[in-house]
Formats: C-alpha cells, structure tokens, sequence
C-alpha cells in the first residue's frame, strides 16, 4: 500500500509544480493554457501509443502469433474504446465515460480552478478546492459504507481542512477580496466537478477488458513483458481519450460562453482564447513552458495518478479518499516555489509549520489504517439461496479475497482482508441481511510465512 501511496504523493507534487512554469505565460487566458496543456499532453499520449503497437507487434512476433499489425490496432481499439463501462452509469458506452471524465477535468477543473483565484482571491479558493473534497467524498465513502465515521475519522478531517486553512493565510494573510456571484458560481462549479472527478476517475471497467480476440496474453509463454505492454496501452488510451475529448468539450464550452457572455469577464477570457491566444498556437506548442507544464504536470502525473488506480489495494482506505486527502500538497508546492523561486512575502514559519503539520496528519491517518487491519475467516451458513445473485453480491464487497464451498454445516468459507472492527461488523451485518443467509460468524486468521528450503 505504502508504494501506491507514495506514487500519489508525486502525482500532486507533480501537479503542484504548474506555478513554477504558469508564471511565465502571464498574457494568456486560463482557457488557453487549459487547451494548449493538455492538447500537447494528448499528442505525446498518441505516439506513445503508436510507439506501444510497434513494441506489441514486435513481441507477438516473436512468440509466433499471427496477428499482424492492421488487426492488433483494430482489435484493441474496438475493445476498448467500443465496450461498455460497468462502473458508469449502469453500463454506458466507453466514449461516453471518457468524454465525461475529460469534460469534468479539462472543461471545468482546472480552467475554472485558474480563474477563482481571479475571482475569489487564493485564500478561498485554497480553502473551499482543498478542503470541502476531501469532507464530501469522505461522506460519500461513509453513506456507501465503503468507510465508517467514527470520532477519529472527525478528529482526521478537522485536522486536515485546518491544515488546509493555514496554508491558505501562510500565502496571504492580508488578502481581502470581495465576494461576487460570478466568483461564488467559479468556486462551486469548480469544487462540484473536481469531487465528480476523482469519484469518477478510478471507476473504469474497461482498464481490465481483454483487448485481443480469440487469445490470452498471459497464454503465451513467459509472457511478462507483452502483458506490461498491455496494461500501458490500456491506461494511455484511457489518457488520451480523456485528454482528447478534454480539450474539445473545453473548445465547445468555451465558443458556447463567448456567445452567451461576450462582454462578461469569463466571455472576454473565452474571447481571447478563441480568437487571440489561437493565432499564436503554433509558437505555444514550442514554448519550453507550455511543454514543460504538459509533460511534467500533466502527462507524467495523471499516468501515474491512473497507474496507482489500477494497483490500488481493495481492503484499504479508497483511492478517491486517499487522492483527495493527498490534494493539499498542490497548495503546498505553491508556498515553496513562491518562498524559494519568486522570493514573494510569505511567512516562512506557517510554511514549515504546515508542513510538519501536514505530515503528521497523513502519517496518523496511514498508521491508524494499518495497525487496525486483520485477516478474517468467516463461516456462512446458507439455505435455498440463489446462488449466481449471492455470488455478484459477495463480489461487491472488496474485502473479500477468496470464497471457498462446503458440503458440511457451512456452505461458504470466506477470507477477508478488513482495515477495521467497525468495517468488520458492517460486512457481517450484510451478509446476514441477503436472503438466505441463516447465520454467520467470524474468526481471526494468522498469515503464516513458509521456509522455501
């Protein structure tokens, strides 16, 4: 857990340096600078892919398969980009998901999150994208009862939105920006989409799908290397949709307000983007900050942000909870380049104390985690129950590592990874609940390393 953890970590590090290379492209509108970021990020993703089916096609030649290059591209992209998406609205098309996921990041987040700070000044805007995330989606755990809400978990969440708010006055203790309902409207809408987004982000069915038809790759022998080109081709056809369809809903969206709004601010800003900022696209996709800013901030974090998704360990705290708790190091980043790099007026002891603060409360939250977690048996006695409904519903429940049948007093014997008693008791309470559940009980169970010699 603690490697997929630490990969989050560098994703919103990553992320947190985008300052370091905006403060150079001061002119342009924050939807130009959205367009232009991920627009090249989109481009690097299609060569590598391109780069990833030659290297797919190279191995599958070597373990004698047929398939030529035409039908490798076909197969895979029909698969993936053709299926349906499970985990999205009761299994809608892939391309729909994606156009989704792009429109809520590149559409919404990141331009609208630019423009707050216009709007609502940092000290808001820090507070309001960075805090009420992690509280929401906190919630949104609990009421799915993916996560109980105890006195710690309170405690928890207290601590992190005031580390939160000490970075926010560190920055700029005596800002005074006046509220407005178009500042207000930026805020919400940015925070709602940024909170859809990571809940949304992690839920795609398809990063497992089987893109070749008629075969396995793990069928063929010592098959590890084309089963890693897999898995990478997967997740950047998965970025580069989402960037793709990014960066057009984001070109709609913003000819849509630029007529609906011509003489409003964000309409002047989607002006300049349309028809200024655009005639110079060909100098901006060589400029040394713009690639910067899509390559390191973009491209490399969100590969990575989507590579810890898909590794992410079932028993623990959710993905979406640890991605937005971890958040808070993106204003973070920002103290240290405005305090090391720009020089600004800002209190150096909040920063360090922030830090420190920070680091204790994710280290809290991490211990806390694993001194809790246990390996369960539990013995579940059935009678008359449908058995494909009971298997579906056993598979909902992420603790659940394997599932073994008993012709004896108990039909099922159930091993379980569970993180806490609380959650525990949350599963037995299920499984008693399901029609033809008579009773259950549980038991510790110890993990027992082997001398191989």
């Amino acid at each position: 857990m603690i490697s997929t953890i630490l990969i989050l970590v560098l994703v919103n590090v990553l992320v947190g340096l985008g300052p370091l290379f905006i403060k150079f492209l001061p002119s342009l509108s924050p939807f130009s600078i959205t367009f232009v970021r991920f627009f090249i990020s989109a481009l690097l993703e299609l060569v590598i892919i391109i780069v990833l089916y030659i290297r797919l096609y190279f191995q599958f030649k070597n373990k004698d398969c047929v398939l030529d290059f035409r039908t490798i591209v076909k197969q895979s992209l029909k698969n993936y980009y053709g299926g349906k998406n499970s985990q999205f609205l009761k299994g809608r098309s892939q391309l729909l998901y994606l156009a989704w996921v792009g429109f809520l990041q590149v559409g919404i987040v990141v331009p609208f999150y630019y423009l707050s700070f216009e709007y609502m000044g940092v000290v808001l805007s820090t507070i309001t994208s960075c805090s009420i995330p992690i509280i929401v989606i906190a919630f949104i755990n609990w009421a799915q009862k993916h996560e109980e809400m105890g006195a710690f978990k309170l405690i928890y969440l207290f601590l992190l939105v005031a580390g939160v708010i000490t970075i926010a006055f560190s920055r700029t203790g005596n800002e005074n920006q006046k509220l407005s309902f178009i500042g207000v409207f930026v805020l919400i809408l940015s925070t709602i989409a940024y909170i859809s987004y990571l809940v949304s982000v992690g839920r795609d069915s398809q990063l497992r799908v089987k893109l070749f038809d008629h075969f396995r790759v793990s069928g063929f022998p010592n098959s590890k290397k084309i089963i890693q080109t897999v898995n990478l081709l997967r997740s950047f056809l998965k970025l580069f949709g989402m960037h793709f369809f990014g960066t057009l809903c984001l070109l709609i969206l913003s000819v849509i307000l630029s007529f609906i709004a011509p003489n409003g601010e964000i309409g002047l800003k989607c002006h300049q983007f349309l028809y200024i900022d655009i005639k110079s696209f060909g100098s901006l996709l060589l400029n040394p900050f713009v690639l910067s800013i899509a390559l390191i901030c973009t491209l490399l974090p969100f590969f990575l942000q989507l590579f810890a998704s898909m590794k992410w360990p079932r028993f623990t705290l959710s993905f979406e909870s640890w991605n937005s708790i971890l958040i808070v190091i993106q204003p973070l980043m920002g103290l240290y380049i405005g305090l090391i790099i720009w020089g600004e007026p800002i209190q150096s002891d909040y920063v360090i104390f922030t830090t420190i603060f920070l680091v204790i409360s994710i280290l809290i939250r991490y211990l806390h985690e694993n001194s809790n977690f246990m390996l369960v048996l539990f013995t579940v006695r059935v009678i008359n129950v449908n058995a494909k409904k009971l298997i579906t519903f056993l598979h909902s429940i992420k603790e659940i590592d394997e599932i073994n049948y008993s012709l004896g007093r108990y039909g099922l014997l159930i091993h379980a990874s569970v993180r806490s008693l609380p959650r525990l008791f949350i599963i037995k309470k299920s499984l008693l609940e399901f029609p033809g559940v008579l009773e259950v009980n549980y038991y510790p169970e110890v993990a027992i390393k082997t001398d191989s010699t």
